[in-house]
């Protein structure tokens, strides 16, 4: 996997800012773009350890807390969205989340 920031990175930046970010804010979703980010947050959490892509097709998203759901999503990019998804596959993961927001 290709990445142009060092992943200890996410894993600083996750500890020190993002999940008490996360914890202050309290968002009702939470969006990782890519398998980086996505690992970061789910091993900062706790979570069950499972594939990438059985992380975005999750349906109900995963809890980060009493107040927020994750929905991993592939990233945008060259190497994510266009190689490992189709547009139709990419609008599915992110209408996903929509019905998740319109149902709470």
């Amino acid at each position: 996997m290709f990445s142009l920031v060092e992943p200890t990175y996410f894993k600083t930046c996750c500890t020190h800012f993002l999940q008490p970010l996360i914890e202050i804010i309290r968002p009702m979703v939470v969006i990782t773009l890519g398998t980086i980010a996505y690992r970061s947050i789910a091993t900062k959490y706790n979570l069950k350890a499972q594939s990438f892509r059985n992380a975005v097709e999750c349906e109900d998203g995963f809890p980060l807390g009493e107040y927020t759901r994750l929905f991993p999503v592939y990233h945008c990019g060259i190497n994510g969205w266009n190689v490992s998804r189709t547009e139709a596959e990419d609008r599915q993961d992110w209408t996903k989340i929509g019905r998740y927001l319109k149902s709470i």
